[in-house]
């Protein structure tokens, strides 16, 4: 890292995220996180202002921000917008704040399952699709494009792509950091993620291939390579300026989205890493999916089934 240069502070991105007991398991080789996609004809078709940050709770169109939130992968830029920790660490165990009585939660962390709670219940209202786990992905599809209703999604730099031939190749289309949504007043924030680069375990007793693998890595992450990784593979150096990346012969469209990774990458919380986390993701998504036909009444009884699915997962953690 002090060779390649590039890094501030190593520990407080996925350097310190790669760290286990002392020891560094990998290399940060990209990073990565979600950004906000804008369709801009649609945003001014439907009298959106993008100008400033657009709130979840004021839209009554449940179209114009399209979040997936039964899916914890996208769930989580919703909670952790409120410091909601669907599982952590506590010790010698774990634990999570939706284990907690409702009665007991912070104003924050009701705030923002309230919101989550009242878009739910828009889109039950309007009979939309969107909390469907099969007919969701493609509801958000379909309100993206161009001349739809769609204005507002969030996804990862890999999906740029789409989101060209949904916005006229890009013409429509903006990019934004998360932050462009607020749920309760407050931004969006998803998770520092990334790829790291290992060196074989069964080469480290000979240091002729031990020193190779540490040039290759090196090469990999030559901040002076960096946009010919990108164009290559589309991975963000972790150790290079937005600054660097926009005095670079990468497009708009690539320039924007890379700025926009990167901010949205250092206002967010790493990624747990622990393997215990593996049960949120289908009791988050069950529990979420449960409203659908327990149709709670109010945000405590959605937060009823919400605490009472991850009450089971605690007790198995156990």
């Amino acid at each position: 890292a002090a060779r390649l240069g590039g890094w501030a502070d190593y520990e407080a991105g996925l350097g310190g995220l790669f760290k286990l007991d002392g020891e560094y398991l990998a290399f940060p080789y990209n990073i990565e996180t979600l950004v906000v996609f804008a369709n801009m004809k649609n945003a001014e078709a439907e009298g959106i202002d993008l100008n400033t940050p657009v709130e979840l709770d004021t839209i009554t169109d449940p179209s114009h921000i399209l979040l997936p939130v039964f899916d914890a992968w996208f769930g989580v830029a919703l909670t952790n917008s409120a410091d909601i920790a669907l599982l952590k660490e506590a010790g010698d165990g774990f634990e999570s704040d939706l284990t907690t009585d409702w009665a007991s939660l912070d104003s924050a962390k009701k705030a923002a399952l309230t919101v989550l709670y009242d878009y739910w219940k828009l889109n039950y209202d309007k009979n939309t699709t969107l909390f469907d786990p099969d007919a969701g992905w493609g509801y958000i599809s379909d309100k993206f494009t161009s001349g739809e209703t769609g204005v507002l999604r969030i996804g990862g730099p890999w999906e740029t792509g789409e989101m060209r031939e949904k916005t006229d190749d890009g013409a429509d289309l903006g990019i934004y950091p998360i932050g462009q949504i607020t749920v309760a007043g407050q931004p969006l924030r998803h998770w520092q993620g990334g790829w790291g680069l290992a060196i074989n375990p069964r080469i480290e007793e000979n240091s002729a291939q031990v020193a190779l693998a540490q040039a290759m890595i090196g090469e990999i992450v030559n901040p002076a390579y960096a946009v010919d990784l990108f164009k290559a593979t589309g991975k963000i150096l972790e150790n290079v300026t937005a600054v660097d990346y926009e005095a670079s012969d990468l497009d708009a469209i690539d320039k924007k989205v890379i700025a926009a990774v990167i901010d949205s990458f250092h206002v967010s919380p790493g990624r747990p890493l622990f393997q215990q986390f593996g049960p949120v993701w289908d009791t988050w998504k069950n529990a979420i999916l449960s409203w659908n036909s327990v149709v709670p009444a109010d945000v405590e009884a959605a937060y009823g089934e919400l605490k009472a699915s991850f009450d089971a997962m605690m007790a198995d953690l156990k």
